[in-house]
């Protein structure tokens, strides 16, 4: 979605004085209900479908496992296949969570807050922190799991008013663009007082 603010669009007011369907070209179809929110038209309330509210994949071994090397390399594929369903789902974790069982069935789990991701390479690094941290007994282990939760929706779209950060980021662009074309010297950034 196009950010409002290239568009001349402050408030809800904005919104609302513009035609419905110039707002729906420029912004699709998620513009268009939002034009009819600032315009009072539509329901009220936001109806989702029932949402995932964890993903996991554990493995129980035939005979007890000792070496961690051995358990990390078994989280691995565990890691690819989550984090695949999820990015199938267009989905992000901020929930990273192990579980492990050992011989005598004690069962331990481990959870850590994480920024949104879907990326298996962070959430394995994040998971086998986890483990090593939890692998406290030194004995066999009879079940490894690794599962990811609270999920947000995927996307790189902008919000739609522009944050201090997408300034920024623009206005690095800009001074790329005129140092690119009329040379270095051409522009130099303000410094803060």
């Amino acid at each position: 979605m196009k950010n409002c603010t290239q568009e001349g669009i402050y408030t809800i007011g904005d919104i609302a004085r513009m035609p419905a369907e110039y707002f729906a070209s420029v912004f699709g179809k998620g513009g268009l209900d939002i034009w009819e929110k600032a315009n009072g038209k539509g329901t009220e309330y936001i109806s989702e479908g029932e949402e995932r509210k964890s993903i996991s994949s554990e493995q129980t071994f035939r005979s007890d496992i000792s070496s961690p090397a051995e358990i990390e390399a078994i989280m691995f594929g565990l890691v690819a296949k989550i984090s695949q369903k999820i990015r199938d789902e267009g989905s992000m974790a901020t929930n990273i969570h192990i579980k492990l069982r050992y011989t005598d069935f004690s069962t331990i789990t481990r959870a850590k807050q994480v920024i949104p991701t879907n990326d298996d390479k962070f959430v394995y690094t994040t998971a086998v922190d986890l483990f090593r941290k939890a692998y406290t007994r030194r004995v066999g282990v009879r079940l490894i799991g690794v599962g990811m939760s609270g999920f947000v929706e995927y996307h790189e779209q902008h919000s739609l008013f522009e944050s201090t950060e997408d300034k920024r980021v623009n206005m690095i662009n800009a001074i790329n663009q005129i140092r690119g074309k009329y040379g270095f010297e051409a522009i130099n950034m303000g410094e803060a007082r």
